[in-house]
């Protein structure tokens, strides 16, 4: 629940994730969806009442749900934020982090399949893929969240200096055909 209170409450250009106080209540999150999802208390998963509601949804009511744009750039927005200027570099560090911030792991993981097709050839969407990844430890901090856990992957790279990966290897491991394109004629 508490990953889609923090989704719910990114706004285009913010910087920071809001109190945890003024997050949107879980008995509100659950009334705005009337009957379509159930909120487990005990575990705090949010999950659709019946397993075809989804197939139905996206038949049905297509037109308004989010796009893929409205996600990559929650996604994109929610990594922007200042609290992941900089790598945790310690497996303790990033455990509370992402206890801090739950929506990151989700936001670190799809935002370049959300971000693909449609989204990626949205101006504004490229432009804050730009500002996101241009900053010089931003890489570094969104891969070590991707890899995070468990320890065992987080283990795999030396987290004590920046990753060498330029924006071009960040969108070609992304499969963002456009965002390399543009990268490539600016240079």
């Amino acid at each position: 629940m508490r990953e889609l209170q923090e989704a719910v409450s990114v706004e285009n250009g913010t910087k920071e994730l809001i109190s945890v106080a003024d997050l949107i209540h879980p008995r509100y999150v659950v009334e705005c969806c009337e009957s379509l999802v159930t909120h487990d208390e005990e575990t705090q998963s949010v999950r659709l009442t019946h397993y075809t509601l989804k197939d139905f949804l996206y038949k049905e009511c297509r037109s308004v749900l989010l796009t893929s744009v409205d996600l990559a750039r929650t996604c994109i927005t929610y990594l922007d934020f200042s609290a992941f200027d900089v790598p945790c570099r310690k497996y303790e560090l990033l455990k509370e982090r992402l206890e801090k911030y739950r929506f990151a792991d989700y936001a670190a993981q799809f935002w370049g399949v959300h971000t693909q097709g449609d989204a990626e050839r949205d101006e504004d969407i490229q432009l804050a893929f730009l500002r996101t990844f241009a900053a010089e430890s931003k890489p570094t901090s969104v891969l070590e969240i991707e890899n995070g856990l468990p320890t065992y992957l987080y283990n795999r790279y030396n987290w004590s200096k920046d990753i060498s990966e330029t924006m071009l290897h960040i969108a070609s491991r992304h499969g963002l055909s456009t965002i390399c394109g543009r990268l490539l004629d600016n240079r």
